[in-house]
């Protein structure tokens, strides 16, 4: 695929009139593989980060692996298996992960810092893991 669309979803409003039926375009979302971004510099230059939530901006720009949740336990754990088998061990006993964030083994200081940065500065967390 020449821009390498993952899904294309239109919104339309219909109309009639008699015999005649109208079709306006009300609303198109377009999601594109993110990893195509070293290939589609244009298309991704026309990015707007003001509809994304704060957090995965942050990671994003970190070149971290994040997944926002909705509990109150923060997570930052050093490799995906791990980070799920955590979040599998906080819900057994009761509570809930309120993200997913995994460093990977070759995380650059810089890239620890932010993790912590963005661990911290959710006002949704009262309680962090590290491992």
């Amino acid at each position: 695929m020449e821009k390498f669309i993952v899904r294309i979803l239109m919104k339309f409003f219909h109309s009639k009139k008699k015999y005649n039926l109208y079709r306006i375009g009300m609303d198109c979302k377009i999601n594109i593989d993110d990893n195509s971004e070293y290939r589609q510099h244009a298309l991704f230059d026309q990015k707007d980060n003001t509809q994304k939530d704060w957090r995965d901006v942050k990671a994003e720009e970190s070149n971290l692996n994040y997944i926002g949740l909705d509990g109150e336990i923060g997570c930052l754990v050093n490799g995906a298996g791990l980070a799920m088998a955590t979040m599998d061990i906080i819900k057994l006993h009761g509570g809930n992960p309120a993200n997913f964030l995994d460093v990977g083994g070759g995380a650059s200081a810089a890239q620890v810092k932010n993790a912590f940065e963005l661990i911290t500065a959710d006002p949704r967390v009262n309680e962090n893991y590290f491992q």
